[in-house]
């Protein structure tokens, strides 16, 4: 009878392990079909909504509906890829390097020194790594740059025994507050900046009071968090790439793995990374290094550019790098820092394809994200004899033209880049769509109409499902979207209040 009752209890609770997974698995997957969901809308919206652009400071609707079917659908994947290939073989290299990183006993050990650190000085940690990536990503608003530290820093926060969703707020604080605080932003601020008529340093001290307010106002929520949940929290599961244990107590000290060659390969990429995507010329008016590639060619012996030809045809100046760049001294970094832990060319082969399969989601949720700029390229169009010089119509203007209207008013602009943010995705391409019928129609509110529309825009990145960097540490930590809503709303309310009285301000 005890036997019977056991089997019983066993049974149960064997059941309730395997719906808990099943849960598990739906929420992780929920990200993935709510975009895949919105992707359908917007390919049904087409079906019923009248095309529109923008000309000459007028809203033109299409005569005609153009509409989008299954092989529309598919035949835009194949153009994301093929836009986004740089980006893509970028984060592939992330995966790669990180996947031979987290089988170094100097990475490892590295890791496992900073976890102490951000132990004893908690919340200092939290405010310190949100500043400097903010900082970085309100120059250049090149947030898909600072991926390569997500990694790193989850296991960082991870090992010092905070909870994954304190990790994924030190990964991603810092690119959102810099997004919402944009001072320069030269990477994606260019087409609204150059149609709009405006500098880059425009209202610079307004621009910098927003990012100092947002990221006091961000800090306080992360540090709130942390205090409830203390740092006793073991999610260490959740890190991908978690470092191996290093136990080198039976090690002769000299002989013991050293931590140096990894901060030094770390703390190249980073400086790198910074000098490589930061517009010294138009953000601080540095013209350093410009022409330097020329004059390095102009360098021969016996008239052969030997400095050249060794930098490459493709090698570009400081400050006009691509993110490919960046992952390919990434991926170099790691691979040295491999031989130097002694590591064989099968197990490199071997460790940096098991980083790519590790990092995979994450390469596949920017993919779908990046399906939505796509999906709205005209280039897509141009295919179809149906739809050929009717590319330049699309949708979602009209929406944003119904959202913004005809008369001037600061809180629809807001809300028009808001949701124009949510189906663009890329702020250039909002920019360049909207930024002429702005400068035409309220010649008189330039320097407002401007910011109101990128603060529209970066407020969106805090919570909607295609706000880039937001998703994808969602995706890496497997943490769903509904949890992130569920907790960010008391940051919100008084980010639009900021975000909202600054537009006011300069308009």
């Amino acid at each position: 009878m005890v036997k019977t009752n056991n089997k019983k209890v066993e049974k149960k609770e064997s059941t309730k392990d395997t719906l808990k997974e099943e849960k598990i698995v739906k929420k992780s997957n929920g990200k993935f079909l709510l975009i895949i969901g919105i992707i359908v809308f917007m390919c049904i919206m087409t079906w019923i909504v009248k095309p529109g652009l923008y000309s000459n400071g007028e809203f033109i609707a299409s005569e005609s509906i153009i509409r989008n079917g299954i092989y529309d659908l598919f035949f835009t994947l194949r153009n994301t890829i093929y836009y986004n290939s740089d980006d893509i073989v970028y984060l592939l290299l992330v995966g790669a390097s990180y996947g031979i990183l987290s089988k170094t006993k100097g990475y490892s050990k590295l890791v496992t020194s900073l976890s102490e650190i951000v132990t004893r000085y908690r919340f200092a940690s939290m405010c310190i790594v949100t500043l400097v990536l903010g900082i970085f990503a309100s120059l250049t608003s090149n947030i898909l740059s600072l991926v390569w530290l997500m990694p790193f820093i989850v296991s960082v926060f991870l090992e010092a025994r905070e909870d994954k969703f304190t990790a994924l707020l030190a990964a991603v604080g810092g690119p959102l507050i810099g997004l919402v605080g944009l001072t320069f932003g030269t990477y994606t601020n260019l087409q609204l900046m150059t149609i709009m008529g405006l500098e880059y340093s425009s209202a610079i001290w307004l621009k910098i009071l927003v990012f100092i307010v947002t990221y006091g106002f961000f800090n306080l929520f992360a540090c709130l968090r942390m205090r409830k949940n203390n740092g006793k929290i073991d999610d260490t599961d959740a890190d991908i790439f978690k470092p191996i244990e290093v136990d080198e107590s039976t090690v002769k000290r000299y002989y013991r793995a050293k931590v140096w060659p990894t901060v030094l390969g770390l703390v190249i990429v980073s400086i790198i990374g910074i000098l490589a995507f930061i517009n010294w010329s138009a953000s601080f008016n540095v013209t350093a290094f410009n022409g330097i590639i020329n004059s390095i060619a102009k360098i021969r012996i016996h008239e052969v550019p030997f400095l050249a030809n060794i930098l490459g045809l493709s090698a570009r100046e400081f400050g006009s790098w691509t993110i490919l760049g960046l992952g390919v001294v990434l991926f170099l970094t790691s691979i040295v820092l491999g031989l130097i832990s002694r590591m064989s060319f099968d197990s490199l082969v071997e460790e940096s394809l098991n980083g790519i399969k590790k990092f995979i989601k994450v390469i596949f949720m920017y993919i779908i994200i990046q399906y939505f700029f796509v999906f709205m390229n005209v280039d897509i169009l141009l295919y179809n004899d149906r739809y050929l010089n009717t590319a330049a119509y699309l949708w979602p203007v009209t929406l944003i033209n119904a959202i913004i209207g005809s008369k001037f008013s600061v809180i629809r602009i807001f809300f028009g880049g808001l949701v124009g943010g949510l189906f663009m995705v890329n702020p250039e391409n909002l920019g360049y769509t909207v930024g002429g019928y702005l400068y035409a129609a309220y010649s008189d509110h330039l320097l407002g109409s401007a910011f109101a529309l990128r603060a529209g825009y970066a407020f969106g990145q805090l919570f909607v499902p295609t706000a880039l960097i937001l998703m994808l540490g969602l995706t890496y930590l497997d943490i769903p979207y509904t949890t992130w809503l569920k907790r960010v709303w008391k940051l919100l309310i008084p980010v639009l209040m900021i975000l909202l009285l600054v537009s006011f301000v300069l308009a």
